[in-house]
């Protein structure tokens, strides 16, 4: 009888302890699931924003590119004719911080080029002038193409420095080698240094152009400076 009993305590207590460890084994599965889930969960979300991380930054670089383009003349690849107000609107406002000038360039006899030799090679006699004013200005300085065959530059030195960079651009573009056309080309300068007593920027630009015109006038291929006075 008491090995009877005995028998079934054992069997009971077998029973127990098999559902403790059943019970154990049980609650470590839902752990680890529970971990497995959340390990997917936050996998999924770091990618998803990762992903939405990568088109917000793919978005801003390509509306920057597109800023930057709208900035740039699309065959010289320099600064365009409105970016040039802007940049000369800044130079104006940090005048006191430093000084500045600016060099008009425009190519001599530019409409017979295309005229004779056809708008291909007024392409490339573009693009020269393009590299020789690359070329030659300082970092900081900045160049612009104005409008056809005319050219801009914001130098930041006073006017007798200013006069001797475009005196060293027009003898450079016309020592340049261009074997696409059979003739020597030149281009006139006109430069201007700013100062207080000057309204704006379009009044600087106005006398600079004005001796630009002045060195059309006086033979061309030369560079003329103009001073304003009270």
């Amino acid at each position: 009888m008491s090995v009877l009993i005995d028998f079934f305590v054992s069997i009971i207590f077998y029973l127990f302890g098999l559902q403790s460890v059943l019970f154990t084994y049980n609650e470590h599965i839902v752990q680890v699931a529970f971990f497995l889930a959340a390990f997917v969960m936050s996998h999924t979300i770091i990618k998803k924003t990762n992903e939405i991380i990568g088109i917000a930054t793919r978005n801003q670089l390509e509306k920057e590119h597109l800023e930057d383009n709208l900035k740039l003349d699309s065959f010289t690849k320099l600064y365009n004719h409105a970016t040039f107000y802007e940049m000369l609107d800044e130079a104006i406002a940090e005048y006191k911080q430093r000084k500045f000038s600016i060099l008009v360039f425009d190519i001599d006899n530019f409409k017979s080029v295309n005229d004779t030799f056809g708008h291909s090679v007024g392409d490339k006699v573009i693009l020269a002038l393009t590299e020789t004013i690359v070329n030659s200005i300082e970092p900081d300085d900045y160049a612009f193409r104005y409008g056809g065959e005319e050219f801009v530059v914001i130098s930041f030195a006073d006017r007798e420095w200013s006069y001797a960079l475009a005196e060293r651009i027009r003898t450079a573009f016309y020592d340049t080698q261009m074997d696409f056309i059979d003739k020597k080309l030149s281009v006139s300068v006109g430069v201007c240094e700013y100062n207080e007593h000057i309204k704006s920027g379009k009044a600087l630009f106005e006398m600079a152009d004005g001796a630009l015109y002045d060195a059309k006038r006086s033979g061309k291929n030369r560079t003329c400076i103009t001073i304003y006075k009270k």
